[in-house]
């Protein structure tokens, strides 16, 4: 929802470039993490300490860094906080334009004019402009066929980068099935990820998006998102290789969530897609579902490898079922549910935009 907010009044500016706004404002979540991972740092480990108490499949640090833990979190909420109240105070709507639609609308409300005796007076031949399509109303998209798809994909694609983000650190730091790696090295590795590749790629996706389709795309970075999840376990052997790793897990994870809201607002309009790009996100409860069951039953009593290899099979499912997507509205599925309205727009004199329920041309 966070995401949305600013996104939405920056697509009123600029309703050509879309993708490259979304870009430009998401890489500032690359931003403060980059700047944030080395704070975090400091604050808890500022003497690079190494974890010392042994558990199951995770090696715990000490009390020197446990007990300033509860700092460092008061610490940042405080700083978050004020970033927070700058943010809604820069946050501001594009002033709407008098348009010639919005002048007959006003009309047709003041005048009591009904609109559909106009369009079965108005010459078929004057009706020259295609008709489009929306929702009738927003508890008719959990009829929409690309609303499960797209849920199931950001499921099936945001797990294994979340798993292995969690993870990062444990599984480095643990010795089990290779040298351990220090807590400082891959605090740099996390924040170079989380930071500059992941505010880089964002921008990079963003002016992509214009250009090249979502399904090409998000192909792309699920390959990707699938060979690391097949490598990253064995590349911690060499820790440069885990590096490269983690810098291309953050590659992933910034790309998808850059290119997920353009073709939201592709399908469902500007009107109502912010809500359901809202609602295709609480998706992410269930990824997040699969990661606690995961990590608190199967990880304990399995290793690293089987949890990164399920992973793998989510990426997988993810891609099977991008396969079958199309970014445009099922209308014809949505009309048997009575679930979509279609705009048609005439060149009458009188009134320029109607609306008109599908079941009853």
């Amino acid at each position: 929802m966070c995401y949305m907010t600013p996104l939405v009044c920056a697509w009123e500016y600029y309703p050509e470039r879309k993708g490259l706004i979304t870009g430009l404002i998401l890489s500032a979540y690359g931003g403060s993490s980059f700047a944030f991972g080395f704070v975090s740092t400091w604050l808890c480990n500022p003497e690079d300490l190494k974890p010392t108490i042994p558990g199951d499949q995770i090696t715990f640090f000490g009390p020197e860094v446990a007990d300033r833990f509860p700092m460092m979190l008061r610490t940042l909420v405080y700083i978050w906080t004020a970033f927070t109240a700058v943010g809604v105070l820069l946050l501001s709507r594009k002033e709407p334009e008098e348009t010639p639609e919005s002048l007959i609308e006003s009309h047709v409300e003041s005048e009591k004019v009904n609109i559909t005796d106009i369009i079965e007076d108005t010459p078929q031949e004057e009706l020259d402009v295609p008709e489009e399509y929306e929702l009738k109303s927003l508890k008719y998209v959990f009829y929409s066929i690309p609303f499960w798809q797209l849920s199931a994909i950001i499921m099936c694609g945001n797990y294994f980068p979340g798993i292995f983000g969690y993870t990062i650190k444990a599984f480095g730091e643990d010795g089990t099935y290779h040298k351990q790696i220090s807590d400082h090295f891959l605090t740099i590795a996390c924040s170079v990820g989380s930071g500059g590749v992941n505010g880089a790629v964002r921008i990079l996706m963003g002016w992509l998006n214009d250009k090249y389709s979502f399904k090409l795309l998000l192909t792309i970075l699920l390959s990707l998102m699938l060979a690391n999840a097949c490598t990253c376990f064995w590349a911690a052997k060499f820790p440069p290789a885990y590096f490269v790793c983690v810098l291309l897990n953050y590659f992933c994870v910034g790309g998808l969530w850059t290119i997920f809201p353009q073709t939201i607002i592709n399908v469902y309009g500007q009107n109502k897609g912010p809500v359901v790009y809202s609602l295709i996100m609480a998706s992410s409860f269930l990824t997040a579902l699969a990661e606690l069951i995961t990590t608190k039953y199967i990880l304990p009593v399995t290793t690293y490898l089987v949890l990164y290899s399920i992973g793998g099979c989510f990426v997988a499912v993810g891609l099977l079922v991008l396969c079958f997507y199309k970014e445009k509205l099922d209308v014809e599925n949505l009309k048997r549910h009575n679930g979509v309205i279609v705009k048609v727009k005439t060149q009458v004199t009188s009134i320029t935009e109607k609306e008109i329920d599908c079941t009853d041309d």
